[in-house]
């Protein structure tokens, strides 16, 4: 059984969306188009994007497990390393929840993407996995990132959650958590 469709590539373009009336370039636009019209469950990271080859560096994807996170080969059903029906676990789960899963991927970057396009759906079910991951993570922009998510998804819970940052011992996180506290919006005219 092939796996077709992966929360990256939907990561990707989302992102590219987001970003494009900001960037000068439409190279990004139609990098994040290539990947949505592949439509399969690749990603490529930095450290497997280039390979030399006849003069030329070509690109190779890197594939991972849903569940473990562990590199594999392409299409494969089942993980080798945790023994995962990574198709069911890619059709019995929604967008939001694949996403949410992916907060804890071992890209560098996808967690910064994801993060980001939580905002911008505006998805109240990541607050408690944003606030976790920016409370466990050691990457400070991965941190950061999850608090401005968090100030974006705009919920009560949400709001709680960056203000329990507002003393956190990472000087820039505790600032940052502060800053956006000091943004939020109030009530309406009621």
């Amino acid at each position: 059984m092939a796996v077709r469709g992966s929360v990256v590539t939907t990561v990707l373009l989302e992102s590219a969306l987001a970003l494009a009336p900001l960037v000068a370039s439409p190279g990004i636009l139609s990098l994040a188009m290539g990947f949505a019209a592949d439509r399969r469950s690749r990603l490529m990271t930095p450290t497997a994007v280039r390979r030399q080859g006849q003069g030329t560096n070509l690109a190779v994807p890197t594939f991972f497990c849903p569940v473990c996170w562990a590199e594999s080969k392409e299409d494969l059903a089942i993980c080798p390393h945790c023994g995962a029906d990574i198709g069911r676990i890619l059709t019995s789960k929604s967008y939001a929840e694949r996403l949410i899963d992916a907060l804890h991927h071992p890209e560098p970057t996808t967690p910064l993407r994801v993060a980001h396009v939580l905002a911008l759906r505006k998805e109240a079910a990541a607050v408690p996995a944003l606030a976790a991951r920016a409370a466990e993570d050691d990457d400070l922009y991965v941190s950061l990132e999850c608090l401005t998510a968090l100030a974006k998804i705009g919920t009560p819970e949400a709001w709680e959650a960056v203000a329990s940052f507002s003393f956190d011992p990472r000087r820039v996180v505790s600032a940052r958590a502060r800053a956006l506290l000091q943004r939020r919006p109030g009530p309406g005219p009621g």
